[in-house]
């Protein structure tokens, strides 16, 4: 029983050092497209027919509520993604939870999600965001 516990304890230090460097990292292109769409929603304008972007508009509009909420505190705006990230790796753990059965392919699956998906939205961020600075 303590190992579990130890093992969860790990797994959050682990996560929460992936997230704490992408707090002072810029966008990159990726992101700031993002952005840049959340922005021309609250702005007023409409996609795909004030400006165009080869995704569907759902993540645009929910960057638009966050820049409503917040304003261009981009701190705020990096926190309240990271938040969203953590929170759809709470639901794949909670989902790998009724799958495994097992807290060790829990917490080895849900690991391996989260590296996944910061790895691909944030890792592209960090190059192009340093070679900018």
């Amino acid at each position: 029983m303590k190992n579990i516990k130890y093992s969860y304890i790990f797994a959050i230090v682990i996560i929460l050092i992936m997230f704490a460097p992408d707090l002072f990292v810029s966008f990159g292109t990726d992101y700031s497209g993002y952005v840049s769409n959340g922005f021309a929603i609250v702005n007023g304008k409409v996609p795909y027919l004030d400006f165009f972007h080869h995704k569907l508009p759902l993540f645009d509009y929910y960057l638009a509520l966050l820049i409503s909420i917040f304003g261009k505190n981009w701190i705020e705006l990096k926190l309240f993604l990271i938040l969203t990230y953590l929170l759809s790796g709470f639901s794949f753990f909670i989902f790998s939870k009724i799958l495994f059965k097992s807290n060790k392919w829990t917490i080895y699956s849900t690991l391996i999600y989260i590296f996944y998906i910061t790895r691909l939205d944030i890792d592209s961020s960090r190059k192009i965001g340093r070679a900018h600075v």
